[in-house]
């Protein structure tokens, strides 16, 4: 039987060998069908497979079929880099799990997919879909008469790269989880299966992140003949059994977005080119013109509030350690006591807890108006008030609206005297003393950030910044964009003309010359290109 079991495990490792090398063909085969091809390095199309094949076999070709085209989850990150972009104000700048540079990454295998948490929720979803469907039938059918699930409308979605009359969408790859048929109407739905945490950041998400998805699919669908009339996000609350349905609202602009950012992404992948860089947000000034104490303090303040917030995840990771410990001693309640500890106490005690929801009731069935209950449902003191204007004594409002609770809890001594406050005293002058330590820390960042923002760095960044406003002005498909990096670069010399060295001295300064002989006078003659050029090349000596 060991004899056997030895040959099973060998057979099956040579099995697993060779499909690990068919697998491998095929991933060469389908590179070469990429129409960012002819712009990959083989060494990193090598890599890619590698480490693919290495360590989720199982996800490789869903990963390869991601390199072709633009999802509907890659397509909400590109529409909102590009409305970052244009953005009027820093504040209407948003944040998403990825930009279309990390996009691009993918997409060019500079970067390769990672196994993570996500993988855990693609696994659950594909585990429990079905049962999703029969969830989402149910709930469905207790709000119209004629419900069925309409899998061949999905299947036509899915294929309609075999329509020729569809090529306006050959940058798209959609996915729809599932169409439903009520009452004649056609519903397009996306399942999510969040855990608890990730269902509320779903809800609390800007709109472009989950609406591209369910949009494309409505889009090729009513391409293809077919009539959505309502699409949806649908993420499961597992706790609760039940759909928290997101609808996503027909929108004509975001459908037109949708598919220029499609079609020019697209358009870059094929010619191996790259979206440009996102807009450099902030002029960035040098700090030694500021005085160094006011330095100091700022820097101080900031590294104490980190130092605060580390100890908070401390203080809540240490408590919730006892809270078991204490919720076994509330259930078995003995007598108030208390347990010194050093400079802290473990308290028990009972307490009358007065029920706002009881005397809200009570208040109800004595008649009281129903607008004036809602301005003092909240308020305790307000509430006990009413009651006694009802006639009811202190006793009887404790007896119906108030319930005995036996709590457990520690904290530091409250007293203003005693062993225990003086040594509360002492802990406290030596953290002080202790914050030495932080003062030497802040010295060291500001001895480094004296050379890592010092003049010339800040410069450098000028530069930097000043190339990608360039490259913006000069290769942005947005009109927007265009004009919002002439004027920020137009804002940028000025500043970064203050902090280069002065080349000419005033009594020259109103026939200064660029480095093509030009005068000022001519400038204006030049195209904004070719001045732009000209200034960033004397500035900074451009080559």
């Amino acid at each position: 039987m060991t004899v056997n079991i030895l040959v099973k495990k060998r057979l099956n490792k040579v099995m697993l060998l060779m499909d690990l090398a068919q697998l491998r063909r095929q991933l060469q085969f389908e590179m070469m069908q990429l129409p960012q091809y002819n712009s990959l390095e083989e060494i990193r199309i090598q890599e890619w497979i590698d480490k693919i094949l290495r360590e989720q076999p199982e996800n490789a070709m869903f990963h390869m079929s991601r390199l072709f085209q633009f999802g509907g989850s890659e397509i909400g990150a590109l529409l909102q880099s590009r409305r970052n972009l244009e953005a009027t104000y820093i504040g209407d700048i948003k944040f998403t799990h990825m930009n279309d540079q990390d996009i691009f990454d993918l997409k060019y295998l500079i970067k390769i997919p990672e196994k993570s948490e996500d993988d855990g929720h693609l696994l659950r979803g594909s585990i429990f879909e079905p049962n999703l469907m029969k969830i989402m039938g149910m709930e469905l059918s207790k709000q119209y008469s004629n419900v069925s699930q309409r899998p061949d409308l999905v299947k036509k979605i899915a294929n309609y790269k075999n329509d020729p009359s569809l090529k306006e969408f050959d940058w798209a790859r959609v996915q729809v989880d599932d169409i439903w048929e009520v009452d004649g109407e056609l519903i397009l739905t996306d399942y999510k299966f969040p855990t608890a945490s990730s269902l509320l950041a779903l809800k609390q998400q800007p709109e472009v992140m989950y609406a591209p998805q369910v949009t494309l699919g409505k889009m090729i669908g009513e391409a293809l003949g077919i009539p959505i009339s309502r699409t949806m996000v649908s993420p499961i609350n597992i706790e609760k059994c039940r759909f928290e349905n997101i609808d996503v609202p027909f929108d004509k602009d975001l459908e037109d977005e949708i598919m220029t950012v499609g079609r020019e992404s697209y358009s870059l992948l094929k010619s191996g080119e790259r979206p440009v860089f996102s807009m450099p947000k902030y002029q960035i000034k040098s700090s030694s013109d500021l005085p160094e104490k006011v330095k100091k303090d700022v820097l101080t303040a900031g590294v104490y509030r980190l130092a605060i917030s580390e100890l908070n995840k401390k203080i809540v990771e240490l408590d919730n350690e006892v809270a078991t410990t204490f919720s076994a001693m509330e259930k078995n309640p003995a007598g108030d006591f208390k347990i010194p500890i050093a400079s802290t106490n473990i308290i028990g005690k009972h307490e009358l807890v007065f029920d706002k929801g009881k005397a809200t009731s009570l208040l109800r069935s004595c008649g009281m108006d129903e607008v004036d209950l809602v301005k003092i449902k909240n308020n305790k003191a307000s509430l006990q008030k009413s009651l006694k204007e009802h006639g009811y004594k202190k006793g009887q409002i404790e007896n119906l609206c108030c319930e005995s609770v036996f709590s457990v809890d520690a904290s530091n001594c409250r007293g203003a005297k005693g062993e225990q406050f003086e040594l509360q005293q002492l802990i406290k002058a030596d953290i002080g003393e202790r914050f030495g330590v932080l003062e030497e820390l802040i010295d060291s960042i500001l001895e480094l950030d004296s050379y890592n923002n010092s003049d010339e760095v800040v410069n450098k960044k000028h530069k930097r910044h000043l190339k990608v406003l360039k490259s913006i002005l000069e290769n942005a498909p947005s009109e927007v964009a265009r004009n919002k990096a002439q004027k920020l670069i137009n804002q940028r010399l000025g500043h970064a003309r203050s902090t280069a060295a002065p080349a000419h001295n005033e009594s020259t300064k109103n026939t200064q010359k660029d480095t093509n002989g030009h005068s000022s006078e001519m400038a204006e003659e030049l195209t904004t290109m070719d001045v732009i050029d000209q200034q960033l090349k004397r500035l900074f000596s451009f080559p």
